[in-house]
């Protein structure tokens, strides 16, 4: 089940930093989930696997569809292009699974 509620608070603040942090660096994550986020016994959170991170706005080949389908955008799912919303979308995927377990 879900953590309890200031852990999960604790959780969810320290990915949403994370996110914003590669963001003002105009990096773009485009694989978050789950298992790309490390938590600590103490409810200390990581992002981790950056292997498909881009910067913003950079062009991507034919093959720009790629990472975990059930967290991607429907945008990345349907052309591949990415945008600091498509990580957002994968954000409140995550999110949710964090609260509701």
């Amino acid at each position: 089940g879900p953590p309890a509620c200031d852990v999960a608070d604790r959780i969810a603040r320290e990915i949403c930093a994370g996110l914003a942090a590669i963001h003002d660096h105009a990096v773009l994550h485009r694989d978050l989930k789950p298992g790309n986020v490390l938590v600590e016994h103490v409810g200390s959170a990581r992002l981790t696997d950056f292997g498909l991170a881009h910067a913003v706005g950079e062009a991507l080949g034919p093959d720009a569809t790629i990472g975990t389908p059930v967290y991607m955008s429907p945008e990345q799912l349907a052309t591949g292009h990415t945008t600091i919303r498509s990580d957002i979308y994968s954000l409140a995927l995550l999110l949710f699974e964090l609260y509701t377990g």
